[in-house]
């Protein structure tokens, strides 16, 4: 066994595992942090991409229900559209015909007015015409 400890071979194959333990550990704890790292990372990302799934999820159902009720939405305005469309022909309709006989009345009252006008011009002309024959009849 002595002439193990003197052969250099041996001391090289001693001093070789020692160098193997000792950078190996190191090694291993460089190479163990950095693949905890990397899995740290990795866990990290995959409960954002859970959050952003249930996220998309979330939004992707919400615009399946706004889908889904849109027809009916746009029918319901459409109908309060035509209800309103149809108010106003009615209030423009009525406006129209209050306004028609306003004119009428108003022109009514115009003739009205040309006639009270024309009666008292012939009324003046009779008058007047009278007034001459009895002035010509005393006259003569």
């Amino acid at each position: 066994m002595s002439e193990y400890f003197q052969d250099p071979a041996f001391w090289y194959a001693v001093s070789f595992i020692l160098f193997v333990v000792v950078v190996g550990r190191k090694l291993i704890n460089l190479i163990s942090s950095t693949v905890q790292e990397h899995r740290q990372a990795i866990v990290a990302e995959l409960k954002e991409a859970k959050a952003l799934q249930k996220e998309a999820e979330h939004a992707h159902a919400q615009i399946c229900h706004e889908l889904e009720h849109w027809a009916d939405e746009e029918k319901t305005k459409r109908r309060h559209q035509d209800q309103q469309i149809a108010d106003l022909k009615k209030s423009y309709h009525e406006n129209y015909e209050k306004l028609r006989d306003q004119k009428i009345r108003g022109n009514d009252s115009y003739i009205q007015a040309k006639e009270i006008e024309s009666r008292k011009r012939l009324e003046t002309f009779v008058a007047e015409d009278i007034t001459l024959n009895v002035k010509k009849d005393l006259l003569s």
